[in-house]
């Protein structure tokens, strides 16, 4: 049983699946210093159904602050055990990341900021609601820095 619990993790959570998230992410977002760092909040923002409707529904003057109204219960669940799914997406993350760098579909920087270079369409019918949302993801993280990025979102480790 276990061996196939770990086949479907496998097919599910497929590099070459998930890595066109990471383009569609960084294409919409301003370019700064160290922006690499946000790409361990992709997947465990955007795959995680509550957070992924409220972030697909954001505007361009939403912010972080919007996205995480402690006034309304439905608000804070959008970070609820992000800590823990930063770290289950970790190591994908890294794998998707030197995937597309080693397509070149994305540059790393000296600064440590990724450029896309090329992008990549949409194959995955089932994944049309992940990447809206990876496309808006940058409505919640701009006029922030990293830092505080990760600060407001209650992540305190890579």
């Amino acid at each position: 049983m276990s061996k196939y619990v770990d086949s479907i993790h496998k097919i599910n959570n497929n590099i070459f699946v998930l890595t066109p998230l990471f383009l569609v992410f960084y294409k919409n977002l301003k370019p700064t210093s160290k922006n690499l760092l946000l790409s361990y909040l992709v997947l465990p923002l955007i795959l995680y159904k509550t957070s992924q409707k409220k972030i697909k529904t954001s505007k361009k003057t939403s912010s972080i602050f919007s996205f995480l109204d402690s006034n309304k219960k439905e608000k804070r669940e959008n970070v609820y055990g992000l800590q823990k799914r930063v770290q289950e997406y970790k190591e994908i993350t890294n794998q998707c990341i030197l995937y597309a760098i080693e397509n070149k579909w994305l540059k790393l920087e000296d600064d440590l900021s990724i450029v896309v270079i090329e992008e990549q369409e949409n194959n995955m019918v089932s994944l049309s609601d992940a990447f809206k949302a990876s496309s808006k993801l940058c409505n919640i993280f701009k006029e922030l820095d990293v830092i505080s990025i990760y600060r407001q979102l209650g992540v305190k480790e890579l």
